[in-house]
């Protein structure tokens, strides 16, 4: 999933994670239940925590936390820790939160991000990339090298409509490729704030 800054997606991918780890069919799809690793290279495990917390509470299901790990070099360098954690939880899905980071180095280069995404492929599981959005305002793609393209098996953007003082976050996801099936049709969430205040529950609406 890539987009702009503030276009949502970590909300977004926490959603998805919730969804994954408590079994419970959110945003329209039924999920294979199982834990979840958030590996975060932008923010910190309170803030992820906090906004796990919030969406739970918003949606009426019991809080979980998933499984955490603070980021600071490219995923391939730091993979046997990450190997060991996905080994001992059995872990189901892997979120990455942001791919540029992840991956180091020039977001350009084709090294780097097959690098990445060779690391990633180690772990034999299914994984959510978060990105950045690429300066071409015509055509938007993952920031960077195109390896992100062709290595990604199913990319979505995200478009962002917020309001200015607004306590909600609108976001669009558009298909933009597919492997193995047809592009879906587009669809729309709104993450709207309790009591018009950031931190509190959040009630989300398809």
């Amino acid at each position: 999933v890539f987009g702009e800054g503030g276009a949502g997606k970590s909300y977004l991918a926490s959603l998805i994670g919730i969804s994954v780890q408590s079994g419970e069919a959110l945003l329209g799809l039924t999920p294979l239940k199982g834990p979840v690793l958030y590996l975060d290279w932008e923010t910190s495990g309170d803030e992820v925590n906090d906004r796990v917390a919030a969406l739970c509470k918003g949606l009426g299901l019991p809080a979980i936390e998933f499984d955490y790990r603070y980021c600071y070099q490219p995923l391939a360098d730091d993979i046997s820790a990450v190997q060991e954690i996905v080994g001992k939880h059995g872990t189901e899905l892997l979120i990455v939160d942001s791919l540029g980071a992840a991956c180091g180095g020039d977001p350009n280069a084709a090294d780097v991000a097959i690098r990445m995404f060779a690391a990633v492929r180690s772990l034999r599981l299914t994984s959510l990339l978060i990105d950045h959005v690429s300066k071409n305002n015509d055509r938007p793609t993952p920031f960077g090298s195109v390896y992100k393209i062709n290595y990604g098996r199913s990319l979505w953007e995200a478009r962002k409509v917020q309001r200015t003082k607004a306590a909600s976050i609108k976001i669009g996801l558009y298909h933009k490729k597919a492997n193995n099936g047809p592009l879906q049709s587009p669809m729309g969430y709104e993450f709207e704030f309790e009591n018009d205040q950031w931190g509190n529950p959040v009630k989300v609406n398809i």
